[in-house]
């Protein structure tokens, strides 16, 4: 939480502190038209003031955990900051790319409230070719894989869920016909086995 101290008096060349002239003047309103105020939680309920420079952030520190507050966005790690007051709502930074079957990418209108961002691309109704999959059967959007039984993956960045991310991973069925995504040991193979406790006719 941002500290403050009030009294009488002239501030000394301090950016984060400001004058003002009138009786009981100097009061926590004062502090929101000169102070940026930023959310610290992803639920929006607490919000601190800013010192001068920084911006809102949302700074992504795990999978899917946010950090919320003031700052400024360094480094390579997943960040976002805007300069206007609580514009860090988690919905502002997540927007996904959407897309129906036969449809175009483009990237969507609004925030995506649920957390994540979703690539769907049904190979079976390309017949197995994946290029085909890619151009006609694609659907993207915001929120969980639509389908357990179509390979999918889900990413929470932003404008994260597009082809080159989809191809990242190789998809297999289980017993169960659900798909799963394989991990890079599995070098690109799927595999079915027939399994029969049956000796034959003896």
């Amino acid at each position: 939480m941002t500290g403050v101290e009030k009294g009488c008096g002239r501030c000394d060349n301090d950016k984060n502190c400001h004058e003002c002239s009138t009786d009981h003047c100097n009061t926590v309103g004062l502090v929101t038209t000169q102070h940026l105020s930023c959310y610290t939680t992803q639920e929006q309920y607490h919000y601190d003031f800013c010192l001068a420079d920084y911006g809102c952030i949302i700074k992504k520190i795990g999978p899917k955990e946010w950090e919320f507050g003031c700052g400024i966005c360094t480094g390579s790690e997943p960040c976002y900051q805007c300069n206007t007051n609580k514009c860090n709502k988690r919905e502002a930074y997540l927007f996904c790319y959407e897309r129906g079957e036969n449809g175009k990418e483009r990237i969507a209108l609004t925030g995506c409230a649920k957390g994540n961002c979703y690539i769907s691309v049904d190979i079976t109704k390309a017949g197995g070719d994946m290029a085909t999959a890619l151009k006609k059967y694609t659907k993207q959007g915001c929120g969980d894989c639509p389908s357990y039984t179509i390979p999918c993956r889900t990413c929470d960045t932003k404008q994260c869920n597009t082809e080159k991310f989809y191809k990242e991973k190789h998809y297999c069925l289980d017993t169960s016909g659900i798909v799963q995504e394989c991990i890079s040991e599995h070098k690109g193979f799927c595999y079915y086995a027939v399994i029969n406790d049956n000796k034959g006719i003896e």
